[in-house]
């Protein structure tokens, strides 16, 4: 093998445990603010009148997922299905989004929001239907707060829906 042969070997080598380290920092990154967040809020004192603030927070102490993409709920009235799928910032953008003739899985435009605030805001009041993602190493799965809720006893989450 010839030298320029061993070293484009070596490049696309190095080019693949860059991408594969890059998707550790991210995960490593999700994990620290999910640890951030539980910072002790006791569920008990969450109600009605609770802030904002508190509430988000309650919110992203019970539900961990990767911060860097989280799902939205879509549906599909007229064949009547529904799921989930990344939130992409280029979908539908004019120019950029080629919905129609390539899968998202296979643009090379796709980029994923990250999980902010506002997202939860909009979640819990009903504006739309998010899922989380779960880190590599956990063992949660992808799940929406409904589910949860469900399960759980009123007086610990009526404070968090407006």
């Amino acid at each position: 093998m010839s030298s320029y042969d061993e070293l484009l070997e070596e490049n696309i080598k190095l080019k693949s445990e860059i991408e594969q380290l890059k998707k550790e920092i991210a995960a490593l990154k999700s994990h620290v603010s999910a640890t951030d967040n539980k910072k002790q809020i006791n569920s008990h004192s969450i109600n009605i009148n609770s802030t904002l603030e508190e509430k988000i927070k309650l919110y992203r102490s019970l539900f961990h997922g990767r911060n860097d993409v989280f799902a939205l709920r879509w549906d599909n009235e007229s064949k009547n299905t529904c799921g989930y799928k990344p939130y992409c910032i280029n979908e539908w953008k004019h120019g950029i989004c080629n919905k129609s003739e390539v899968k998202c899985s296979d643009c090379d435009f796709r980029k994923y929001k990250s999980l902010e605030d506002k997202d939860i805001i909009d979640h819990l009041s009903g504006q739309k239907t998010i899922g989380l993602y779960p880190h590599e190493c956990h063992h949660i799965a992808a799940f929406t707060f409904e589910k949860v809720m469900k399960a759980a006893k009123a007086k610990y989450v009526l404070g968090l829906t407006f």
